[in-house]
């Protein structure tokens, strides 16, 4: 088998060879080329929705612009009636440059209305902000985005970037940038993500080599609340990923999950927080919430300054969660586990922080099932590196 079809193999789409050009485009069995989707005057989506047989979606280079968010909250859907099992696009660029394939929002273009709108609640109408700049949604198999970037603008409300919520399948997001994102707290409805993977316990999770970066112009203001999450999910691996400039949540944040896995990402900055809101700010740079059997090699975290308050935070209580397909896991003392980790020295102690905290999520009751500390070592996976766990008052773990 060809590097080419190896590669392939890791998706649902047809196996066969598969050609890439200089830009990372392929070409070859289940990949159709947008080209020959689009008549003059589609809308991506309704180019998309084109197609008469399952396959993934290719684009060239250049910036795709987009109006609103007229498809179920979403500037782009990927369709499941036609099984559109993904985008690949002919690279991710850089914040504020022209090259690769860009979906870049239009600014003002939104018809929702903060509060009014029940897409885009306000803070104390509770619920989700249901508004993303490309959302995949239920498809029936497998999915794939790769090489492409999005851009935020100034909408009038919030708004997250690229969402896969139940896949009956593999999800695979790699190579993918995305910039300013809009959000304004650090919970939900105003937590909101760039890269966000929900109910994937249909199959594998992976992303890789993809970065969100919550400004929308290098050195302007932060925007986004939240980098990557991967929700209910069990086994996601994270590879080689980073997250910075968020202003309100984490740049990662594994919820309801288990036995995900973080290699070599480097999450947050050291930029001083710049934003126009009050009373906002980042907690930490890696959230668990209701999570257990996470491990973290080799990352790094970045605690903007003069924002102190910690690295990493993990959180437990006695729900017990159970999947479709799955057998039901229990997060009562929720292991974690960081290996190599490099920081930066937050309180002038030169440790790194890791905060247990308790949550009442879900309607469980607010209680704390955590009695392990979290084991952090060096690169052997065995050393003890201490650390400080801050679980009702600060100790440091030999």
């Amino acid at each position: 088998m060809s590097i080419a079809a190896r590669r392939l193999s890791r998706s649902a789409v047809p196996t066969g060879d598969v050609i890439y050009d200089a830009n990372g485009r392929p070409s070859g069995p289940g990949f159709v080329r947008y080209e020959d989707l689009y008549v003059s005057g589609d809308t991506v989506t309704a180019a998309l929705r084109r197609l008469s047989e399952p396959a993934i979606v290719t684009f060239p280079p250049g910036k795709f612009m987009l109006s609103g968010f007229p498809y179920y909250g979403g500037a782009i859907d990927v369709p499941k009636a036609q099984n559109c099992l993904g985008i690949i696009g002919s690279g991710k660029g850089t914040l504020g440059g022209n090259t690769g394939t860009i979906f870049q929002m239009i600014p003002g273009t939104s018809s929702f209305v903060t509060g009014t709108s029940p897409e885009t609640p306000t803070q104390a109408q509770g619920g989700t902000t249901q508004v993303w700049v490309m959302r995949c949604v239920g498809t029936l198999g497998s999915v794939r985005f790769e090489n492409f970037q999005i851009v935020g603008a100034a909408e009038g409300h919030n708004f997250g970037g690229l969402y896969v919520y139940h896949p009956r399948g593999d999800t695979i997001i790699r190579n993918v940038l995305v910039c300013g994102t809009e959000g304004n707290n650090g919970a939900p409805p105003g937590e909101t993500f760039a890269i966000s993977v929900y109910q994937g316990n249909m199959g594998k999770i992976l992303i890789e080599d993809c970065e969100v970066d919550g400004r929308r112009v290098i050195g302007g203001e932060w925007f986004a609340a939240g980098g990557i999450t991967c929700g209910q999910s069990i086994g996601a691996v994270v590879n080689r990923c980073t997250a910075h400039h968020q202003r309100a949540s984490s740049p990662f944040v594994f919820y309801r999950s288990f036995d995900g896995t973080l290699n070599d990402c480097v999450w947050g900055t050291t930029d001083p927080l710049q934003t126009s809101l009050s009373n906002v700010r980042p907690v930490s740079e890696v959230n668990q919430e209701v999570a257990s059997g996470i491990v973290h090699n080799n990352c790094t975290y970045n605690h903007c300054t003069p924002n102190r308050m910690t690295h990493i935070t993990h959180s437990n209580n006695h729900m017990v969660c159970q999947y479709t397909d799955w057998p039901s896991r229990s997060c009562v003392n929720g292991t974690l586990k960081v290996v190599n980790p490099t920081y930066n020295n937050i309180w002038g102690d030169n440790r790194l922080y890791i905060s247990s905290w308790v949550t009442g999520v879900d309607g469980t009751t607010n209680d704390d099932s955590m009695t392990t500390p979290p084991l952090v070592t060096q690169s052997d996976g065995v050393t003890h590196i201490p650390y400080v766990w801050s679980h009702d008052t600060n100790t440091v773990i030999y």
